[in-house]
């Protein structure tokens, strides 16, 4: 086994096959397509409202979605990040900065699903344009 990273490209990945989100778990039971379903549509809680808190991660999705720019009015491809913890709950954000922390959630793991939770910590991260929301392990 190679200690080599592999590089976690969804967005790339969803255009090879064709699909429509990246999903950590299986979606072919009537329960789990509910699931995926109610998570794209839309989720219990913004995961920017959740800074510092605790969340026992064990399932991601990743669903290409388009934003318009506020100052440029240019429409932008972005990953919608949604988080689903061992409770059941699902936690949304449209970042890079997400996507980039669960892209190395992805890279030391080797997985996004977790039968036993990881513990994630949203946080807010100061950038040369602001904020930038990201994730720590606990």
């Amino acid at each position: 086994m190679s200690n080599e990273m592999q590089i976690f490209n969804p967005a790339a990945d969803m255009e090879t096959s064709g699909q429509a989100a990246f999903m950590s778990f299986t979606c072919e039971t009537q329960e789990e397509k509910v699931k995926a379903y109610n998570a794209m549509n839309t989720t219990d809680t913004r995961l920017k409202e959740c800074i510092n808190m605790e969340i026992p991660l064990v399932d991601v999705m990743i669903v290409p979605t388009q934003v318009t720019n506020r100052d440029t009015g240019e429409v932008q491809d972005v990953p919608r990040i949604i988080l689903f913890d061992a409770n059941g709950n699902t936690y949304g954000a449209t970042s890079w900065g997400v996507y980039y922390a669960i892209s190395r959630v992805m890279q030391v793991f080797g997985t996004l699903h977790f039968d036993e939770p990881i513990t994630v910590i949203p946080y807010e991260a100061k950038t040369k344009n602001g904020f930038t929301l990201s994730l720590r392990i606990k």
